[in-house]
């Protein structure tokens, strides 16, 4: 759809199933390349127009499985020549018990850095409201962040009827107050 000035921006989508094999480099297909004419006026990503010339700084939070949907996004951007700070908790990964190694936000950084990005590994329990302002502070290492990508969920097997007050105040506090901070 075209803007209110008539232009249509030119959108990197990547569909992910975050229950598909391992993501590897020479696994992301040629769909996940922007066109050439998109990079050459600069690209828009959810929004977000950067210009070509300019360093393009995402901060990716959720990425602490190896196979996931954030380490999955932080390839295609790392692909599409973006700079990267990723964001995992391993105490919520350990917890959730999904197939994961205690390397793979490592392993996900270092397949980042063979498609030439710079990477910074940022450890942070989006629950503790510190934390978002902190992580941002890291990222800003590599730049000015020009991009935010939420890939980030608390998320427990309870429903509303056997949810603790504990656990609903996680919830919140990881889905609502951490992305409100970490945009603020």
């Amino acid at each position: 759809t075209a803007d209110a000035a008539g232009l249509t921006p030119d959108i990197a989508f990547i569909e992910v199933d975050a229950r598909a094999p391992e993501v590897t480099p020479g696994s992301l297909g040629a769909e996940l390349t922007p066109t050439s004419s998109a990079l050459e006026r600069g690209t828009s990503y959810g929004g977000c127009m950067t210009d070509a010339r300019e360093p393009k700084v995402a901060l990716i939070t959720g990425v602490g499985r190896r196979r996931s949907i954030g380490a999955a996004l932080a390839l295609g951007l790392a692909r599409d020549g973006w700079d990267l700070a990723l964001n995992y908790c391993t105490p919520y990964d350990d917890k959730v018990g999904l197939e994961r190694s205690a390397d793979d936000p490592r392993a996900v950084a270092h397949l980042c850095r063979e498609l030439g990005a710079s990477v910074e590994l940022v450890e942070g329990d989006l629950s503790d409201p510190s934390a978002p302002g902190a992580i941002v502070d890291e990222a800003r290492k590599l730049g000015p962040l020009t991009a935010l990508v939420l890939s980030h969920a608390e998320s427990v097997d309870s429903s509303i009827l056997t949810t603790d007050l504990d656990s609903w105040d996680r919830h919140f506090a990881v889905n609502a107050r951490a992305t409100w901070l970490l945009i603020k």
